[in-house]
């Protein structure tokens, strides 16, 4: 897995010229970002490209990714009309696409919940949808959990993208991407969700709602006390004085 640096892409082939290389998810938006005004793509479509670019990262499936990829890159040949940029997007989707060998293994030690987290996923169950629908699920290994638009999708109609991706439109994808997320339980227990939070952190408000509803784990008393949205301060604690101010 490297940053397309050259330098390092070629010391890398040297020691290891049997590994496969693979293009990292945030060095490939990166590049996005900076190949754009490159490639002549007007300022006021940069950020829906580049918004769309990145709601390819929830295809939890090669199927589902090449599927959604290909309705993105047809609209970019009808709107956009530039043939260095869409060729140059689709082969970086491709490449990219070859990251999904067998799942994302990158963390050695199984992560913890920050408080922030357990906060959302307290208030994601009191919501009775979302706790009958978890609560209702008997399998164990892969779980589904309600996403921010679930109501925009039925879980029947969400099951039959899953199996056969055959989208009418980029835009259906989009929202199916973000009307339900699979939450998998690995080998050493922890709950991976395929949501934007838990794809970066390895944790969110899903895996830990699962724990909770599913494996009788505990949140922290704190956080059914506190809001939603909230976020703990950075400032000094009141009680600490000055650094000076000996006595």
């Amino acid at each position: 897995m490297s940053d397309g640096a050259s330098s390092i892409t070629t010391a890398i082939a040297q020691v290891f010229p049997d590994a496969l290389q693979l293009t990292c998810w945030f060095h490939m938006q990166k590049q996005v970002k900076v190949q754009m005004p490159k490639k002549g793509v007007p300022k006021d479509r940069r950020k829906k490209v580049h918004e769309d670019v990145s709601a390819l990262q929830l295809a939890p499936t090669l199927t589902v990714f090449h599927s959604a990829a290909k309705k993105l890159c047809n609209i970019l040949r009808q709107h956009m009309l530039i043939k260095s940029f869409i060729s140059l997007c689709h082969r970086m989707l491709t490449d990219w696409s070859w990251r999904e060998v067998e799942g994302r293994e990158f963390q050695t030690c199984p992560p913890s919940a920050k408080l922030g987290t357990e906060v959302r996923a307290y208030h994601h169950l009191q919501e009775s949808e979302n706790e009958s629908f978890l609560c209702n699920q008997i399998v164990r290994g892969t779980y589904i959990a309600r996403g921010s638009l679930a109501g925009e999708m039925r879980f029947s109609r969400w099951s039959r993208r899953f199996t056969r991706p055959n989208f009418k439109s980029f835009s259906e994808y989009v929202v199916w991407s973000r009307a339900y997320y699979m939450v998998d339980r690995r080998e050493d227990g922890s709950l991976l969700c395929s949501c934007p939070v838990g794809l970066k952190q390895y944790v969110c408000e899903h895996s830990v709602a699962i724990s909770v509803a599913k494996f009788r784990a505990e949140f922290n008393p704190l956080a059914k006390s506190l809001p939603l949205g909230f976020k703990r301060g950075r400032s000094r604690p009141k009680k600490v004085g000055s650094a000076l101010s000996l006595v």
